[in-house]
């Protein structure tokens, strides 16, 4: 979407950004923007043998509700969702590293850019979400998510053989059925290392995972 905008729409810009906070949601929401994130979310039916179930499904964040703590988020497999506690949704974001995109009018882009503070600056978002992902896992040494969003901040930054490590790691711990709902770059990060093996190995994962599809 974010690549789709500039293109197509000149007088929209669309900011990507990882590692949001609640403060940066309710400055946006302050500013009457809605904002597209990732949450972690279950599948209805299972696609594969011994599913987990497990999901990236994207979810527009639109309102706020101070008194209560809570959210309100358009999902497009449950309609309207009001009174999303704010630790439920920072958790159901957390395992995509809490990237999130905003759409703003280019004339109001100086509006955006005030409240995400040091974030405003893609490059620094880059570097700060790579710090953030190494104190979790620092903290979090058994938490799959919090290594995996290593792997995708370091890939985000061009640092591929950084990012293999890292994922090498991470393949210590029980990983996701669906690897790419949780690190999309993870061919790239192979194919740039020269890691024919490994990018040929785990493409073979996915492969035998759809020929077990029992949902057909």
């Amino acid at each position: 979407l974010a690549s789709y905008v500039a293109p197509n729409h000149p007088d929209l810009a669309a900011l990507r950004r990882l590692n949001g906070t609640e403060e940066q949601l309710a400055a946006l929401l302050d500013l009457e923007l809605p904002i597209l994130i990732p949450t972690l979310s279950h599948d209805w039916l299972p696609s594969y043998l011994d599913d987990d179930f497990l999901i990236r499904r994207y979810v527009v964040v639109f309102g706020k509700d101070d008194l209560s703590d809570t959210f309100s988020l358009r999902d497009p497999s449950k309609g309207d969702r009001h009174g999303i506690p704010t630790s439920e949704l920072m958790e159901s974001w957390y395992p995509f590293g809490r990237e999130y995109l905003v759409v703003v009018p280019t004339d109001r882009l100086s509006e955006v850019e005030s409240a995400l503070g040091e974030d405003a600056d893609e490059r620094r978002n880059r570097e700060r979400a790579i710090e953030k992902a190494e104190r979790d896992v620092a903290n979090l040494p058994m938490n799959v998510y919090a290594r995996l969003n290593l792997v995708s901040a370091l890939s985000e930054n061009e640092r591929y053989r950084d990012a293999v490590e890292a994922f090498h790691a991470a393949a210590n711990l029980r990983l996701p059925m669906r690897l790419n709902d949780f690190v999309p770059p993870l061919y790239k990060i192979f194919f740039n290392m020269g890691a024919a093996d490994e990018l040929i190995a785990w493409c073979d994962y996915g492969l035998k995972l759809n020929s077990a599809d029992v949902s057909a």
